[in-house]
């Protein structure tokens, strides 16, 4: 079996059984100290909707909840903490789409990926946009497509790492108008915008919130929006179908997941505490304002689907790039 089949096979069986759904009776979480645990440094969308949450996750629970940042591996550091922690809701894990891209992205995992957690809630999901250094030839993405035609091979793509959700993001995007645009990963955003900004790479996708500094002060332009419509803090950047791409659509998502034999009482507690929380009206303002969709409408039973279905995704894309 080649590897393509068998990472679209391991994606199957992946998305089948990441977040298996178990039966026990639990106390309550109120009184003592909830980690929530998050798997990149301070600063950032996934940091701060985590600190967005977290204090009113204390009130709804009435335990003090921290959040405790654990960089490093793509999240893979902060995921082995949380799978081996006590599966006593105290530590639970806000874990982003590289949940379901890393068991493709490593050969080994330090926790097994098939068993390790089960899914709590969906949070919000961010989409990400195309932007162009200042001085890439087109503001539009139709004159950008011809411009990078017409270039082939002779022109870059950024991204924030070799599995990064901006590295799928550009593969896409090349593979789906088949175009000859060069990878080129960086150690991290920072960088890569560095690189973006002074015109050593052309193009990037991440979220607006990220991009806006640049945006703001003409170092970067922003090129389409890679959603069904216009984003509230960018009501001036079209989206691909506008532009007259249709059918591509990217989004990270911030999720909480727990470890797998934590009890179906304190999963539907917590589950219940985050929906209420991004629904309620400040805080919902405050993750479109951030360019965010607010989530907070699915069961801990459909996010596990939800999982599944990116896990086998996340699959069949990496099994189409060479890593």
């Amino acid at each position: 079996m080649n590897r393509r089949n068998s990472i679209k096979l391991m994606a199957a069986l992946l998305g089948a059984s990441v977040f298996p759904m178990r039966s026990a009776s639990s106390a309550a979480l109120d009184d003592g100290v909830i980690k929530l645990v998050v798997g990149v440094p301070p600063g950032g969308p996934t940091d701060m909707l985590a600190r967005l949450i977290a204090p009113r996750l204390a009130d709804k629970l009435g335990a003090n909840v921290i959040v405790e940042n654990k960089p490093g591996g793509g999240q893979t550091i902060a995921a082995n903490m949380v799978a081996n922690a006590p599966a006593d809701g105290r530590t639970l894990f806000f874990c982003t789409q590289t949940l379901a891209a890393n068991p493709f992205v490593y050969e080994k995992l330090a926790y097994d990926a098939k068993r390790a957690f089960r899914g709590v809630s969906l949070v919000a999901t961010l989409p990400y946009g195309l932007f162009a250094s200042r001085d890439t030839p087109a503001d539009d993405l139709q004159t950008l497509i011809e411009f990078f035609k017409k270039n082939p091979g002779k022109y870059n793509f950024a991204s924030s790492g070799a599995s990064s959700m901006p590295r799928f993001s550009g593969e896409l995007f090349t593979r789906k108008l088949n175009l000859d645009i060069v990878h080129v990963p960086y150690a991290g955003s920072g960088p890569a915008l560095v690189s973006l900004a002074s015109n050593e790479t052309q193009i990037f996708f991440s979220d607006f919130l990220m991009l806006e500094p640049l945006m703001k002060s003409g170092r970067v332009k922003p090129i389409a929006v890679a959603y069904k419509h216009r984003l509230e803090m960018a009501k001036h950047v079209p989206t691909f179908e506008e532009e007259g791409v249709k059918d591509f659509s990217l989004a990270a998502w911030f999720g909480i997941v727990a470890p797998q034999k934590t009890s179906d009482a304190i999963v539907k507690q917590v589950s219940s505490a985050i929906n209420e929380i991004v629904n309620a009206k400040d805080i919902n303002a405050q993750i479109v304002h951030k360019g965010g969709i607010p989530r907070g409408d699915l069961t801990a039973a459909q996010f596990h689907d939800f999982v599944e279905e990116e896990t086998v995704r996340y699959g069949e894309l990496i099994s189409d790039i060479d890593l």
